[in-house]
């Protein structure tokens, strides 16, 4: 359970989705953070700027007027009036603003003309600050009261005005984000790890169906295939190279089928014939005539199975890739020249008539024992399964980039529909007369993988009781 894909999968998935609130929550506060202080600098410039607005042309008019006034006690009467008027007009102000807000206010002497109530008996650090006149400083104070404030100053030709507000407000805020999060991590973490499985299990159910079906599969039964889903995702992909691999093995399986029953009934055939002649010469006293007679029956089958032990070995060689070759420029003129000679006598036994038309020089790179195997195999074809007086016409021509090597024959021919089924082991058109040729039923299966194996090819053309013509097309070596 805990080692199955589905679930490194959730805990994978959890891990991700952790990852990810953990940076979007680290970017939140930073970013949150950021904005906060950014508003609460624009809140200050806003309150300064609204006092000095507000107050800067009293005092100006207020330092016009004692300019005319020659008695002191109308100047600090003057004095008081505006002392009281500022203080009016700021207090009504501080009512519609928040109560932790900080306020002091002096003049160019550095006189006081205002101290919000919360300020007490302290003095915002507005005298030590260095501000050119008329530009608003914006600073941070660790230590104030037991608080870290964001301050505002602003000094101009009149006034000197501190504005400021506890940063406490502000980490507060951010903190309750960052214990919000804290709080909704565990049920993060359970929520992703259920979701995660949930959806990990939806995901792998095609791979679970894969697995049962794949255990149901024997050599017994391999028609069964995996159900396959309308997604065109990697499972669906999956599924179906599975299925194409099952239709393989399938097709192999049944080839070996066929293969191991066709090899039985070769082997049965002349084994039987042995044994019958060996039992008839045993259980007789035959003249040595006779004797001589059986013991060639005997050889001819002895002959035959040696030759198909031989093909099989060669096909099954073949089949594994264990098979070496000697690739060399061959002029394919001279090497069916070379064939000729034991053509005229395999002509000569059967009664057939061999001609030869122009052989075109051709050089191609290829085994020399594998092709003189293929061209023997298709020529003694040609004259195993001709008649009495028969021909068989043999030819190279080129064309494009090709040697076409044709062997034509006048012989029995192949019905059309089992054209195609020639080059399949053991296969017969005339399984009667393949016997009494000695035939083994694979010359053709070799032939072929020969073709092939030159990057070459096999064309049958054939027509029942007229005859056949074999074409082999090989490429010709570049020059």
């Amino acid at each position: 359970m805990f080692w199955s894909i589905k679930f490194k999968l959730a805990i994978l998935y959890s891990i991700a989705l952790l990852l990810t609130l953990a940076i979007y929550n680290a970017l939140t506060y930073f970013y949150l953070r950021e904005k906060l202080l950014d508003g609460l600098d624009n809140s200050l410039r806003s309150e300064v700027k609204w006092i000095k607005d507000a107050i800067e042309p009293k005092i100006s008019n207020l330092e016009s007027s004692i300019l005319e006034i020659q008695d002191e006690d109308e100047v600090a009467r003057t004095d008081s009036t505006l002392e009281n008027e500022i203080w009016d007009i700021i207090y009504e102000h501080s009512l519609l603003i928040s109560k932790k807000q900080f306020i002091q206010i002096k003049d160019k002497n550095g006189k006081e003309l205002y101290s919000s109530l919360n300020l007490g008996s302290l003095d915002l650090p507005i005298d030590s600050v260095s501000a050119q006149e008329g530009e608003i400083t914006l600073m941070t104070v660790d230590k104030f009261a037991f608080h870290k404030i964001r301050l505002a100053v602003l000094k101009s030709k009149h006034l000197i005005i501190g504005v400021a507000y506890p940063l406490d407000e502000v980490e507060h805020a951010i903190t309750n984000l960052f214990e919000i999060f804290i709080f909704l991590l565990p049920f993060a973490l359970i929520f992703s790890i259920l979701g995660g499985t949930f959806l990990a299990g939806r995901s792998l159910k095609p791979v679970n169906d894969i697995v049962k079906t794949a255990e149901e599969i024997t050599a017994g039964n391999l028609n069964k295939r995996i159900p396959e889903p309308r997604s065109n995702d990697e499972i669906s992909r999956l599924i179906k190279t599975l299925n194409n691999m099952i239709d393989q093995l399938e097709k192999s399986f049944e080839r070996m089928k066929q293969f191991s029953a066709d090899v039985s009934h070769e082997f049965k055939t002349p084994l039987t014939i042995i044994r019958g002649e060996i039992e008839l010469a045993i259980s007789k006293r035959n003249k040595v005539s006779e004797l001589k007679k059986t013991l060639a029956n005997i050889l001819d089958e002895v002959i035959r199975l040696s030759n198909m032990v031989e093909d099989l070995l060669t096909l099954f060689k073949a089949d594994i890739k264990q098979i070496s070759f000697n690739f060399k420029p061959i002029n394919i003129a001279e090497l069916l020249n070379e064939l000729l000679e034991d053509v005229y006598i395999l002509a000569k036994e059967k009664g057939v008539k061999v001609r030869t038309e122009q052989f075109e020089p051709a050089i191609i790179m290829g085994d020399e024992m594998r092709l003189k195997q293929l061209f023997l195999n298709l020529i003694d074809n040609a004259i195993k399964y001709n008649k009495r007086g028969g021909k068989v016409i043999i030819s190279a021509k080129n064309k494009n980039d090709s040697v076409i090597v044709s062997i034509v024959d006048t012989g029995i021919g192949i019905p059309k529909d089992e054209i195609e089924l020639i080059f399949e082991r053991f296969y017969r058109v005339d399984k009667a007369r393949s016997r009494d040729t000695g035939g083994t039923g694979l010359g053709l299966s070799i032939a072929k993988w020969i073709a092939q194996l030159h990057n070459g090819k096999i064309e049958v053309e054939s027509e029942v009781g007229k005859g056949s013509r074999f074409s082999v097309i090989l490429p010709i070596a570049n020059r």
